[in-house]
Protein backbone atom coordinates (compact mmCIF):
# COMPACT_ATOMS: atom_id res chain seq x y z
CA UNK A 1 0.00 0.00 0.00
CA UNK A 2 2.82 2.30 1.04
CA UNK A 3 4.49 1.64 -2.44
CA UNK A 4 1.24 2.90 -4.26
CA UNK A 5 0.92 5.93 -1.96
CA UNK A 6 4.63 6.24 -3.41
CA UNK A 7 4.23 5.82 -6.43
CA UNK A 8 0.85 8.23 -7.06
CA UNK A 9 2.71 11.28 -4.86
CA UNK A 10 5.94 10.71 -6.99
CA UNK A 11 3.15 10.90 -10.38
CA UNK A 12 1.73 14.39 -9.25
CA UNK A 13 4.58 15.49 -8.32
CA UNK A 14 5.59 14.66 -12.48
CA UNK A 15 2.82 16.13 -13.51
CA UNK A 16 2.93 19.02 -11.44
CA UNK A 17 6.02 20.27 -12.28
CA UNK A 18 5.83 19.50 -16.23
CA UNK A 19 2.67 21.78 -15.97
CA UNK A 20 4.85 25.03 -14.39
CA UNK A 21 7.75 23.65 -17.10
CA UNK A 22 5.13 24.32 -20.10
CA UNK A 23 3.79 27.25 -18.54
CA UNK A 24 7.03 28.76 -17.92
CA UNK A 25 8.24 27.84 -21.50
CA UNK A 26 5.51 27.81 -23.92
CA UNK A 27 4.63 31.31 -25.56
CA UNK A 28 0.84 30.84 -26.09
CA UNK A 29 -0.08 34.58 -25.98
CA UNK A 30 1.92 35.85 -29.08
CA UNK A 31 -0.43 37.46 -31.53
CA UNK A 32 -0.62 36.10 -34.81
CA UNK A 33 1.40 37.55 -37.44
CA UNK A 34 -0.74 39.79 -39.97
CA UNK A 35 -1.39 43.40 -40.02
CA UNK A 36 -4.14 43.84 -37.25
CA UNK A 37 -7.28 46.04 -38.34
CA UNK A 38 -8.04 47.83 -34.82
CA UNK A 39 -11.16 48.81 -33.59
CA UNK A 40 -12.16 51.98 -31.86
CA UNK A 41 -10.53 52.32 -28.16
CA UNK A 42 -12.77 51.63 -25.62
CA UNK A 43 -11.66 53.36 -22.00
CA UNK A 44 -11.95 52.38 -18.61
CA UNK A 45 -11.12 53.48 -15.15
CA UNK A 46 -7.33 51.48 -14.90
CA UNK A 47 -6.65 52.36 -18.97
CA UNK A 48 -8.27 51.39 -22.54
CA UNK A 49 -8.48 49.31 -24.69
CA UNK A 50 -9.08 47.65 -28.50
CA UNK A 51 -9.88 44.67 -30.16
CA UNK A 52 -8.59 43.33 -33.52
CA UNK A 53 -11.23 42.70 -36.37
CA UNK A 54 -9.55 40.00 -37.96
CA UNK A 55 -8.08 37.92 -35.33
CA UNK A 56 -9.92 39.21 -32.11
CA UNK A 57 -6.66 40.02 -29.88
CA UNK A 58 -7.17 42.69 -27.32
CA UNK A 59 -4.12 45.30 -27.24
CA UNK A 60 -3.66 46.86 -23.54
CA UNK A 61 -2.51 50.09 -22.82
CA UNK A 62 -2.92 50.69 -18.87
CA UNK A 63 -3.02 54.30 -16.87
CA UNK A 64 -0.02 55.11 -14.74
CA UNK A 65 -0.37 52.83 -11.29
CA UNK A 66 -3.12 50.09 -12.47
CA UNK A 67 -0.23 48.36 -15.08
CA UNK A 68 0.43 44.77 -14.35
CA UNK A 69 3.81 45.84 -13.87
CA UNK A 70 2.40 47.57 -10.41
CA UNK A 71 1.31 44.35 -9.34
CA UNK A 72 3.43 43.38 -6.11
CA UNK A 73 3.65 39.81 -6.93
CA UNK A 74 2.44 38.69 -10.64
CA UNK A 75 3.64 35.08 -9.74
CA UNK A 76 1.27 33.95 -7.20
CA UNK A 77 0.14 30.90 -9.56
CA UNK A 78 3.63 29.71 -10.17
CA UNK A 79 4.90 29.94 -6.78
CA UNK A 80 1.61 28.17 -5.22
CA UNK A 81 2.53 24.98 -7.74
CA UNK A 82 6.07 24.75 -7.00
CA UNK A 83 5.13 24.88 -3.51
CA UNK A 84 2.69 22.18 -4.17
CA UNK A 85 5.11 20.22 -5.87
CA UNK A 86 7.89 20.76 -3.30
CA UNK A 87 5.32 19.72 -0.35
CA UNK A 88 4.60 16.49 -2.58
CA UNK A 89 7.85 15.68 -3.31
CA UNK A 90 9.03 15.85 0.48
CA UNK A 91 5.80 13.42 1.42
CA UNK A 92 6.79 11.22 -1.99
CA UNK A 93 10.50 10.79 -0.15
CA UNK A 94 9.31 10.45 3.48
CA UNK A 95 7.38 7.39 2.27
CA UNK A 96 10.10 5.99 0.47
CA UNK A 97 12.30 6.18 3.62
CA UNK A 98 9.20 4.27 6.02
CA UNK A 99 9.13 0.55 6.58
Amino acid sequence: MKKIISLVLAMIMVFAIGATAFAATSNLSSPPEHEHDWGEWVVYTWGRMRVCDDCGIVEFEYFDGYGPEDEKNPNTGATGVLAVTALVSAAAVASFKRR
